[in-house]
């Protein structure tokens, strides 16, 4: 319904809903956040037809029963092409997707064109780390590194109203938690490697060489030192030069 008429706003899609609803029959329909936020901006009446009675679908939670169901079956589907014990790869989608299943479709496909690229036929955990920053993924990073900031922080300004529940909702503490405890592992972990010694940080690289590269900090360009002319340093000479004679005369006397 969403799609119906962009330049026209909410106004067929209400149209179309409230002609639906004087059937007689009982009316159901599905709603993204972005059509939710047009309806809201409807007149009352529209507003307590449509929105009176909404049942909110949220992702899954890392620790329900659905989620590890769902990895359950992209391991089968992946036809052993995922290297990655199943605790772990629960984990690491639901990080990289913040539940969102079809964000998990759109990174397995770009992990399995990552391991494919290094001349591999199984995805690994480096594959995920690298379809996460990939420019194929870019969109979807964005989506999730805004929802994870407001699962922290608790606010939703400024968050995009495609990504906002028109509804109020309160986060569910498990979403939090796991949001929270990811982001500082990750500080503690970038803190660590930065800190490492050039002898540490090589025998880090041959171990874990995605940990080092993910952690290392920007390189930071050096500021260009302007070349000083003649004249500039005729007068640094004579300076030091008059310095040094005043300092001489006044140790003789």
């Amino acid at each position: 319904m969403q799609f119906v008429n962009l330049g026209q706003g909410a106004a067929r899609v209400t149209d179309i809903l409230l002609s639906m609803a004087k059937i007689g029959a009982p009316l159901i329909y599905v709603a993204n956040y972005s059509l939710v936020h047009k309806l809201k901006e409807r007149n009352s009446e529209d507003t307590q037809r449509l929105l009176s009675e909404p049942r909110i679908m949220l992702p899954d939670t890392l620790d329900c029963k659905s989620w590890h169901e769902y990895m359950r079956e992209c391991l089968a589907a992946c036809n052993d092409r995922l290297k990655i014990e199943a605790k772990i790869i629960a984990e690491d989608l639901y990080r990289f997707t913040f539940g969102i299943k079809r964000f998990v479709v759109q990174l397995l496909k770009l992990a399995y064109l990552e391991a494919r690229s290094a001349s591999r036929f199984s995805i690994e955990r480096r594959d995920l780390q690298a379809a996460f920053v990939s420019s194929g993924y870019s969109v979807h990073k964005i989506a999730v590194e805004e929802l994870v900031r407001e699962a922290i922080q608790k606010s939703s300004t400024g968050i995009r109203k495609d990504l906002k529940c028109p509804f109020t909702i309160p986060l569910r503490s498990s979403v939090i938690e796991f949001s929270r405890k990811d982001r500082e592992q990750r500080v503690a972990t970038k803190v660590l490697v930065s800190a490492l010694t050039k002898t540490e940080l090589s025998g880090l690289q041959e171990v874990a060489p995605n940990l080092v590269a993910t952690n290392l900090p920007s390189n930071v360009k050096k500021t260009s030192v302007r070349k000083t002319s003649d004249e500039e340093m005729a007068k640094n000479h004579a300076r030091l030069l008059a310095k040094t004679l005043a300092s001489k005369n006044k140790s003789n006397t």
